[in-house]
């Protein structure tokens, strides 16, 4: 009999779905007056440190879409634009 266990990075990802929300909601209390240049940088820094996601194999594409979705919402909101503008 042939076991197969096959790992997945969800919990991985849901983690660092959470810091993204975390950072972000940081920046937007903190850093809205900014200039453009300085949000930029800063949301570079706090907000795209996903280390353990570029060495992930095994994951489910509802995960990374839940990810890609806060990622764009969370961007929309630390720039001042719309939550419907594309």
């Amino acid at each position: 009999m042939l076991l197969i266990i096959t790992f997945f990075d969800d919990n991985d990802i849901n983690r660092e779905l959470k810091c993204l929300s975390a950072g972000a909601n940081v920046l937007v209390c903190r850093f809205s007056y900014c200039s453009m240049q300085v949000k930029l940088k800063l949301f570079n820094l706090y907000c795209l440190c996903f280390y353990n996601i570029a060495h992930g194999e095994h994951f489910h594409v509802s995960v990374i879409g839940k990810l890609a979705s806060a990622y764009i919402n969370r961007l929309k909101l630390f720039f001042g634009f719309s939550k419907y503008s594309r």
